[in-house]
């Protein structure tokens, strides 16, 4: 069987962004790399995809998405996320959903990062 560690296989980097004013005095966001981190991703099944569909509907938003759950070790820098920042993956943008829960094996060693981007 495989140690948790071993399935840290894939590669996110977390955005933050900073908010800043266009010409014209509107608001801006600048997304700038935050960490690099080995992760697991994990996706989500329909049932479970079920209730995140009905919380973005009462949000008004509607198409197709994608949503998975990121393993990642916690650190001082993970524990830091939420769900203002973003992660990419695989040249995909991903929108945290909430903030990050630390995961009861090894002892809060690892974070769970939930995340959907659009497939439309």
């Amino acid at each position: 069987m495989a140690t948790v560690s071993g399935r840290l296989d894939r590669s996110i980097t977390i955005q933050q962004s900073t908010a800043g004013v266009d010409p014209f005095n509107a608001e801006i966001l600048t997304w700038a790399d935050f960490v690099t981190l080995s992760a697991e991703r994990v996706d989500l099944s329909d049932k479970e995809r079920f209730g995140v569909a009905l919380e973005k509907s009462k949000a008004a938003q509607v198409g197709s998405y994608a949503i998975s759950r990121f393993r990642v070790r916690s650190s001082s820098l993970t524990r830091t996320i939420t769900a203002r920042d973003r992660l990419t993956h695989d040249g995909s943008t991903w929108n945290i959903l909430g903030d990050p829960s630390e995961t009861l094996e090894g002892r809060k060693r690892f974070i769970w990062i939930t995340a959907a981007r659009d497939t439309d």
